[in-house]
């Protein structure tokens, strides 16, 4: 399933977990592309992704994912 695909994309990012990567995924309609595609506003509206996992998060899939 997707979802899974989209837990073991978020795992290399430091600080997202099993935990807050489910609660991205549901955020975001369990899409990665979604998250992918995200503001760090956006990305921040997700229980427990404050600025600084927010960048990280939004820096990876702007450097790492494509």
């Amino acid at each position: 399933p997707s979802g899974n695909l989209g837990i073991s994309v978020l795992g290399h990012i430091d600080g997202v977990g099993s935990k807050i990567g489910h609660k991205l995924l549901d955020g975001h309609g369990g899409i990665i592309q979604n998250i992918a595609n995200a503001t760090q506003e956006q990305l921040q509206s997700v229980e427990g992704v404050g600025p600084k996992l927010s960048t990280r998060i939004h820096s990876f899939f702007r450097r790492d994912w494509r």
